[in-house]
């Protein structure tokens, strides 16, 4: 059982938890033979009070075991990203991501004509709901759309499961570059 934990922290509640058990079934004997008589409650009361405090450093050792493994597989699975703060990005629920986590994972985008649901259109409202003249227009790439502000300034947004996110320069920057010539085109 010991040899399998790695977590020097676990490793030393687990041995204070038996060493406690051991202790209060001890102590129970030990105190509870007075005047050449058993007495069962001062012994039950002792090693009861043992048993449970072991138990409790046992569970917590191996708690600590089991975020240790987790961590071990975190770090194996991801790297962690160092994140500029520019290159944070909010969404209209206040989660913040970083551009590592908007980067495409092994998938493509697809490039064909789609229509943006109402509950896409709201989400897109309420990200820009201090706006007054908004006028937002599918892009040729599925789950991409431009959202011109007051007439003039336009942006692109990517919505990821109905959640629009503004997308800064250096997201997706090949199809940000496609989907401004073919909004240019659009508009003439």
């Amino acid at each position: 059982m010991l040899q399998e934990k790695e977590n020097k922290i676990a490793i030393a509640l687990i041995i204070m938890g038996w060493v406690n058990i051991a202790s209060g079934i001890s102590a129970g004997f030990i105190f509870g033979y007075q005047y050449e008589e058993f007495i069962w409650s001062i012994f039950l009361s002792w090693s009861i009070a043992g048993i449970s405090s072991g138990l409790v450093l046992l569970a917590l050792g191996e708690i600590v075991e089991s975020l240790n493994n987790i961590r071990d597989c975190l770090k194996e699975n991801t790297s962690t990203p160092e994140v500029d703060s520019k290159e944070i990005i909010k969404n209209p629920e206040g989660v913040i991501r970083d551009k590592d986590e908007m980067q495409p994972q092994e998938r493509d985008v697809d490039k064909e004509e789609w229509i943006i649901t109402e509950n896409q259109k709201e989400a897109i409202l309420k990200l820009y709901k201090e706006s007054n003249d908004i006028n937002i227009i599918p892009s040729p790439y599925r789950n991409f759309c431009i959202v011109e502000i007051n007439g003039g300034k336009i942006e692109i947004i990517e919505l990821k499961q109905n959640v629009p996110f503004v997308l800064s320069d250096f997201h997706w920057a090949d199809i940000q570059k496609e989907i401004r010539q073919w909004y240019k085109e659009y508009k003439h």
